[in-house]
């Protein structure tokens, strides 16, 4: 969720990597398409992006490796 200037993404997916169960799943909300490769940790991969007006939005799920 906004405000999307904030630095806590990258911190809240490590984070939720920790806790959601394994195939469990993570929403999140950002003002870009995130880059697999760059800004998802291991353990998650990304299942589906998309965009509504300014908000891209996330579909993340946890895979067994962390």
């Amino acid at each position: 969720d906004p405000p999307f200037d904030s630095k806590s993404l990258a911190p809240a997916l490590v984070a939720a990597q920790r806790v959601v169960v394994p195939d469990g799943f993570v929403y999140a909300e950002t003002d870009h398409a995130l880059d697999p490769s760059a800004e998802i940790p291991a353990g998650l991969r990304l299942r589906r992006q998309a965009r509504a007006g300014h908000v891209h939005f996330h579909l993340l799920q946890r895979t067994g490796a962390a």
